[in-house]
Order: structure tokens, then sequence, then C-alpha cells
């Protein structure tokens, strides 16, 4: 899963769930200019909702499918 960040908002909090498990979590600076890469390749498949939270506590979210 690879994330780039369109403008810098900070440190940004993201993570990874699974119904209401966690499953990944981490906190990039989104000025960086290497973004973002997460290995999904041992998580099974299905829907999994990921959420970046910026520095003032802004929330934006999105759904994604994994397929094998």
């Amino acid at each position: 899963l690879d994330i780039r960040f369109n403008e810098n908002i900070g440190n940004v909090n993201v993570n990874i769930q699974q119904g209401n498990c966690v499953i990944y979590q981490n906190v990039v600076n989104s000025g960086s200019n290497s973004g973002l890469n997460i290995d999904i390749s041992s998580m099974p498949a299905g829907t999994y909702k990921i959420n970046f939270t910026d520095s003032e506590g802004v929330s934006y979210y999105a759904y994604f499918v994994k397929r094998r």
C-alpha cells in the first residue's frame, strides 16, 4: 500500500483497522518526500479502514479491499 500526501499537514497518525481491531499504527511526517509504504502482504483478505489524523485532531479515512 503506497501512500503519498498532497500537502504538508505535519505529523500524521496512520492506522489500519479491520473491524474494531487496529492492526497497523505509525506516525509519519506528511512533508517528507518519501511518503509511506505499508506491506499488507501478511494481512488476510478482507475490507480495511485506513485512518489519518493530523496534529490538530482532524481525521480522514478511506476503505480498501485486499483480495488475497
